[in-house]
């Protein structure tokens, strides 16, 4: 097999033939990034609001309030 270069390789055309494998992919693209999403947003009712994607747009000048929530979950959006 021929090496390519990292910035050669596009991840959303690999393709795994694992099966387990793909249904994982396939649950992470389908449920959890949009369920994270979701909660990241205050967007989840069975979740506690986070305020963590709001306290990015106070900081962008984007919304006016306040930092709320706890630091660590900010990280959570920029390792998103």
């Amino acid at each position: 097999m021929k090496q390519r270069d990292v910035a050669e390789i596009n991840l959303h055309d690999l393709q795994v033939s694992d099966p387990l494998i793909g249904k994982c992919q396939q649950f992470v693209r389908e449920v959890a990034i949009p369920y994270q999403g979701d909660t990241l947003n205050d967007r989840n009712p069975e979740a506690i609001p986070s305020h963590a994607v709001e306290n990015f747009r106070i900081a962008a000048g984007r919304a006016k309030g306040e930092f709320c929530g706890t630091v660590f979950q900010d990280s959570d959006v920029a390792n998103g």
